[in-house]
């Protein structure tokens, strides 16, 4: 009988645990955009000493307003060598540029008009945006484009918005190529459209490529993103970050979108559209210091959770104790 106890009583334990993991309700997009920092880009340069002293103060710079890690080594190579990789979180070992360090260079991979426009529109309150790499052909870029805002116009109650880009633009050139290297194979799809849904502090979700833009894809997407947040363990959610020139922290707490206070449920989200006030654009600001690394989660429940979890194992192992002890 006391056996048939402990056992119900650890049931019971793992039901509540599971109910706490999974108790946040808060829409993921709302949770990601006021609590998942982004994971640093991998910048390494190699070049002589005392050569390019211009690009490698530029770079400092960057250092210091976006999240990156830079790594300077010495060379005996003429050219300086500016290399980009997707930070490390993301397992993705893509280069994603190559080319002699220069000014120039390191202001095309630090930012961009389309970069500042996504920055704005998820500060302004959009739950989504969606990127949308045209491929040249009219007729498959325009289809691509009437299908994504149809579908999205269903879910009249979240704000958004489609941005497409041009792969000739050439102030977009860095944009494009960390676009195109998440996966090997999107760079042998240059002649079918491609659209990436983002959410939070700009994570790309997914691609979708030609025939996958479907408004069953479309809907599973903007289903995670505005969905709760079941799990707010940053790590353990898709996506990759892009990255931005912007302070987010400070621009969210100069937002009338951003409040900071107890994150709401889903269905009393703060930045579900709103008719009745009209937006009012934050000043964007460059991070004045580099972010550390955050495990983004609340510390009470995980804690909660973690010591309910340990009581589990306790008991069973006390249980298994007795009985080998019989």
């Amino acid at each position: 009988m006391r056996k048939l106890f402990t056992y119900i009583m650890i049931l019971m334990l793992f039901s509540w645990c599971q109910g706490q993991i999974s108790a946040c309700t808060t829409p993921v997009f709302q949770y990601a955009l006021q609590r998942w920092h982004g994971d640093p880009y991998r910048i390494s340069v190699s070049c002589k000493k005392g050569t390019a002293s211009g690009a490698i103060r530029a770079l400092r710079k960057l250092e210091t307003i976006s999240a990156i890690t830079l790594s300077i080594t010495g060379t005996r190579q003429a050219t300086p060598r500016l290399i980009v990789k997707y930070p490390s979180e993301s397992q993705i070992e893509t280069v994603i540029c190559s080319e002699p360090l220069s000014a120039d260079a390191v202001k095309r991979i630090s930012d961009s008009p389309i970069r500042r426009k996504i920055a704005r529109k998820l500060l302004d309150g959009d739950a989504y945006v969606w990127l949308l790499l045209k491929c040249g052909d009219e007729k498959k870029d325009e289809s691509a484009a009437t299908l994504l805002e149809k579908e999205l116009k269903k879910r009249s109650e979240f704000s958004f918005s489609i941005i497409p880009i041009s792969r000739s633009d050439t102030s977009e050139k860095f944009l494009i190529q960390m676009l195109t290297g998440l996966n090997p194979t999107l760079k042998h799809h240059a002649d079918e459209p491609i659209a990436f849904p983002m959410f939070g502090r700009a994570r790309i979700l997914l691609a979708l490529v030609g025939e996958k833009i479907t408004p069953k894809n479309i809907r599973g997407a903007c289903d995670f993103m505005t969905g709760p947040c079941a799990c707010e363990i940053k790590i353990m959610n898709p996506g990759v970050d892009m990255l931005m020139n912007i302070d987010w922290d400070a621009s969210l707490s100069n937002s009338p979108q951003f409040v900071e206070q107890t994150l709401p449920p889903a269905e009393l989200s703060v930045f579900r559209k709103a008719t009745s006030q009209p937006k009012v654009k934050p000043k964007l600001q460059s991070r004045p210091q580099p972010k550390a690394m955050s495990a983004d989660v609340s510390s009470g429940p995980i804690i909660v959770t973690v010591s309910a979890i340990l009581l589990v194992i306790v008991l069973a192992s006390v249980v298994i104790y007795r009985g080998k002890g019989r």
